[in-house]
């Protein structure tokens, strides 16, 4: 099924002027929907999952912090569609626990804010050894993901400082979740 709604996606493109004149172009445009279906299938799991929890706020607050990180910064890349699936909600899951223990310790959350923001800048950006990436490409997500490092210790700071612990927590339960993203990345990359 999916596969007939991307291929009526190429033609569609097609019949609005995208020029696909090899079978590699065809490609690249079916993987790229391939990946947009997939997220948009993933991440629409996740919310419904978390609706049931109660904790669909949470979980956007996550969602979007992790993928930005994950955008400009890299990070462990599931094999398979259903791995990346089981990860995903796992990590949600994990995060909105975490959100619930930590949300009150505003201590705890400031100096893990300040460590694991120095352990992502010091450990990434971590790019894909099967889909290099040029150096100005490598050193334009290197800044971007250290903005976005930055303007998260930033908002932590402010968080903490209105009393906006929910918030504050998601924020450092993202920190926490990209970190292990990270190393386990950078583990799998110094393996081969």
């Amino acid at each position: 099924m999916i596969d007939n709604i991307i291929e009526k996606n190429i033609g569609f493109l097609k019949k609005h002027g995208v020029e696909m004149p090899t079978n590699d172009d065809k490609d690249i445009y079916r993987y790229g929907l391939q990946i947009l279906y997939s997220y948009i299938t993933n991440i629409s799991l996740i919310f419904s999952v978390s609706a049931i929890l109660g904790k669909l706020y949470e979980t956007a607050v996550m969602v979007f912090i992790f993928a930005v990180f994950q955008v400009f910064g890299g990070g462990y890349h599931a094999k398979t569609k259903l791995k990346c699936l089981s990860l995903m909600i796992a990590g949600s899951i994990a995060g909105n626990i975490m959100i619930s223990v930590i949300s009150n310790r505003n201590l705890f959350m400031a100096i893990s804010a300040l460590v694991l923001s120095g352990a992502i800048v010091a450990i990434g950006p971590v790019t894909n050894v099967k889909h290099p990436v040029s150096k100005a490409t490598y050193n334009r997500s290197k800044l971007i993901s250290r903005i976005a490092v930055f303007l998260s210790l930033t908002m932590v700071a402010l968080m903490l400082r209105f009393d906006k612990n929910i918030e504050a927590a998601a924020i450092v339960s993202t920190l926490y979740l990209y970190i292990i993203s990270l190393l386990t990345a950078k583990l799998k990359t110094n393996k081969i």
